[in-house]
């Protein structure tokens, strides 16, 4: 496995289920007995070297009895371990009794067959008569002597605490019991005897609490009642864990349910215990609500998803094997889940042949042949499992790659759109199936290079699943309950749009599809975010062909109106207003000169464009005033002001979070600013030369009413940003200078000093830009990054002040003339 997450911050596991109930319960049962061993330690060295070694001729007959079967009681407690689990199975030994008699009679048979008559059968009955006495002396003594000691070693406890409780009220403890401290001596042994009684009882009874402790965890991981195996492997835990505890309190640390799983999925000598880890954690990844265990997923995947755990991928992966005997339903599916969680992580390539292990799930004629229908609802989990597995794949180029050249694979993949099973059956039942296939195609279209485009040429050349998307983008029912879908099938449009040398279908399905996106971003009633992925796809398809702008224009007379109150309305957010900007700029660039009230409507736009980049503008200046504001007001204050001023930490983290989410509004604006800048270059471009009075109607903008200069208004854009070296900022510069430069090429006639302030103030920002220009043009030598087109910012404002200074010899020549 070759990709890792980045993010290798251990989870906080202290509030699992399992350390909360399991791990504590194991540990405090631990101490427990150690609490008990360490009592009977004491009990027995105070009955054999106090009252047993010193006090052995004072003692009473029935103390002196009474001591030294506690102290043979007490032995089984501190030098064995573990008597009671070694004890468990005693019960089994009992079948070595008609076994040894079997294994007689079998050497009887033996004997029969070499002799013959009545001397065969005696040797039957002598054989047997032995072999029955043999049975019934060691049942014998298996009853009378192995029975009562195992007994007194397992209860003996209780036998002690009894007679030290009996002794302590009686307290007769004969006549030389006064003499010296004996009294005392016994009071203190038959006190220690009863305490660890009391806590051996103590224990015992925790003990009935162990089967709700595990319902309680399973219940908490979601692990229904049908799910034997896995409730099974909970009652296991919570066993080894507490014999760990008894022995050693410190193998709790780092324990959990899911490194328990692990530890049985590494099991070879036991394919049983393989699928009960399997069971545990394909159960835990199974999508809740509450988000509860987001913290055992994330561990899961770090513990599995790492390189040294790469052979219990390949044991999952041959699991979903359709020719592996072993794999059950139920297996299977725990086991597609598990590789689903970590399918970002995994590369094909390493796992040579596996992608037919995972290409068997999603296919439909292969789960009827299995299941003969009887199990359709785990074969459709089974299918879902599938897709998200190859959705986690996609997400790599290498993935995709071997997807691609896998026969039939994508045809899988997308048979539930092509199916087109949300109209032909059910939308409830079949739209996160339809989703999945759509999330998964999707991705594939969005892969570089070579095997994108050869995904993308596929996938438009699948009639069905275009047709079926189309039916998705008509359909009523999808557009109140499933936008999911929606966006869905326009995020693959748009990949399809992307590529020029796929086709959705060829024109006229082009030009369908383009028609219903119109019809979408200008739906007042549609989702916003239905109506923004619209946008970004005409986007895309206006990048793509220039004829696609006439089909636009031509299918919907009010997309201008609603592209510009999208880009002029704040309450959108600026990537929003960023896209219907950079749209308005490519109808403007291919827009049919000969339409006059387009020509008016585009002038209309450019004007209220140019106004709110004003208000942003003043917006951003209000902003940074009061930043400086503050920071004057803060230096302002007295030194041991500013050192006694003690900041909470949460405070601290607060005015730190708010100002990066400072920072990316400012960023935001920004680039909005550079597009509406754009859009403006643009029309002026396009539009100046048929309308003489532009660079007048420019002049006359002021968002408060007062009159203001062009290009002055310009110069303090250019104050404010020149400061600020970051790519946005110098978009900003380049598109400033494009403005006045296409101002001066139609006769606009400005300040002259105005001007020339402009101009000192672009060329000391082209100065300041040029490490982030040069980045920028590095960062580009990326084959996957677009190529940065155009001049730098430099050379720009260099044509800027040749063509000032042409503007100003031909204003000096006519002046001349006419005087």
């Amino acid at each position: 496995m070759g990709r890792q997450s980045t993010d290798t911050t251990a989870d906080d596991d202290s509030k699992w289920p399992e350390l909360l109930f399991i791990n504590s319960f194991s540990l405090f049962m631990g101490y427990l007995l150690m609490a008990v061993r360490g009592l009977g330690f004491l009990v027995l060295t105070w009955t054999t070297v106090v009252l047993l070694g010193g006090y052995v001729s004072a003692l009473s007959k029935k103390d002196f009895w009474f001591l030294t079967v506690i102290t043979l009681v007490q032995t089984a407690g501190v030098f064995n371990a573990s008597l009671t689990q070694k004890l468990n199975y005693i019960g089994n030994s009992i079948n070595v009794f008609p076994s040894l008699m079997l294994i007689t009679l079998d050497k009887a048979n033996e004997k029969m067959n070499k002799v013959s008559g009545l001397g065969c059968l005696s040797v039957i009955i002598i054989k047997g008569l032995v072999a029955f006495a043999a049975g019934v002396l060691q049942m014998l003594i298996f009853a009378i002597i192995l029975c009562p000691l195992a007994f007194l070693y397992v209860y003996g406890i209780f036998i002690s605490a009894g007679l030290s409780l009996a002794r302590l009220i009686q307290r007769d403890y004969g006549d030389q019991a006064n003499e010296g401290h004996l009294t005392s001596a016994l009071h203190v042994l038959y006190s220690l005897a009863v305490l660890q009684g009391s806590v051996f009882a103590y224990r015992c009874l925790l003990r009935f609490w162990r089967q709700r402790l595990v319902n309680h965890v399973a219940k908490l991981y979601g692990l229904q009642e049908d799910n034997k195996r896995a409730r099974a492997t909970v009652q296991e835990y919570l066993v080894e864990t507490k014999a760990g505890c008894e022995k050693d309190p410190s193998s709790i640390k780092d324990r959990n349910l899911i490194t328990y799983a692990m530890e049985l999925m590494q099991s070879s000598n036991c394919p049983g215990n393989y699928f009960s880890g399997i069971s545990v954690i394909g159960s835990t990844l199974i999508k809740r609500d509450d988000g509860k265990l987001q913290g055992q997923q994330t561990r899961i995947k770090q513990l599995i998803g790492s390189p040294s755990s790469s052979h219990l991928l390949l044991k999952l992966l041959h699991t979903l094997d359709p020719r592996n005997p072993h794999g059950s339903m139920e297996s299977k599916l725990h086991a597609a889940r598990i590789v689903a969680h970590l399918a970002g992580e995994i590369q094909l390539s390493q796992f040579p042949g596996m992608i037919r292990c995972i290409a068997s799930l999603i296919d439909a004629s292969q789960r009827l042949k299995d299941d003969d229908g009887s199990a359709a609802a785990s074969s459709t989990q089974l299918m879902e499992q599938g897709l998200l597995i190859l959705e986690g794949l996609a997400t790599d180029e290498g993935n995709c790659k071997i997807i691609s050249s896998t026969h039939g694979l994508l045809s899988k993949v997308m048979m539930p759109t092509s199916s087109d099973l949300l109209h032909r059956i059910d939308h409830a039942k079949w739209t996160d199936m339809v989703n999945m296939s759509l999330s998964v195609t999707s991705l594939l279209a969005a892969a570089p290079g070579d095997t994108g485009k050869e995904l993308r040429g596929k996938i438009a050349n699948d009639k069905e699943a275009i047709a079926s998307m189309e039916a998705i983008l008509r359909c009523s029912v999808c557009a109140t309950t499933n936008l999911k879908s929606i966006i869905l099938v326009i995020k693959i449009l748009k990949q399809l749009g992307n590529d020029s040398s796929s086709s959705t279908g060829g024109t006229k399905r082009t030009g369908s599809f383009l028609k219903r996106l119109l019809d979408i971003f200008t739906a007042a009633d549609m989702d916003i975010s239905i109506r923004k992925s619209a946008a970004e796809a005409l986007l895309v398809y206006l990048q793509s062909s220039k004829s696609n702008a006439t089909v636009i224009l031509e299918a919907n007379n009010n997309v201008i109106d609603v592209l510009t109150e999208t880009l002029l309305d704040v309450k959108n957010d600026s990537s929003y207003r960023l896209i219907a900007a950079q749209i308005l700029e490519h109808l403007s660039v291919h827009y049919p000169m000969e339409d006059g009230h387009l020509k008016e409507i585009m002038i209309d736009v450019m004007l209220k464009v140019f106004r709110e980049i004003l208000k942003c503008e003043s917006t951003e200046k209000a902003a940074q005033t009061d930043t400086e504001a503050d920071k004057v007001k803060l230096l302002a204050q007295p030194p041991s002001d500013i050192e006694n001023q003690k900041i909470p930490q949460d405070n601290a983290q607060n005015i730190s979070s708010s100002n990066r989410q400072q920072d990316d509004v400012q960023n935001e604006d920004r680039n909005l600013v550079a597009a509406l800048l754009s859009l403006c270059v643009v029309i002026c471009d396009t539009f100046i030369s048929v309308d003489q009075d532009m660079a007048h109607k420019l002049g006359e903008i002021s968002p408060g009413g007062s009159p203001f200069s062009f290009p002055r208004k310009l110069d303090e854009m250019v104050e404010r940003h020149k400061e600020q070296p970051t790519g946005n900022c110098l978009t900003i510069m380049k598109h400033t200078c494009k403005m006045i430069m296409s101002m001066m090429k139609h006769n606009g006639r400005y300040d002259t000093q105005d001007m020339e302030s402009l101009m000192k103030s672009l060329l000391e920002a082209s100065t300041k830009m040029l490490d982030v220009e040069g980045l920028m043009i590095m960062a580009s030598s990326d084959h996957y990054t677009q190529k940065p087109t155009g001049a730098t910012l430099a050379n720009v404002v260099k044509e800027a002040q040749e063509l000032l200074g042409q503007k100003k010899a031909e204003e000096a020549g006519v002046e001349a003339s006419a005087s």
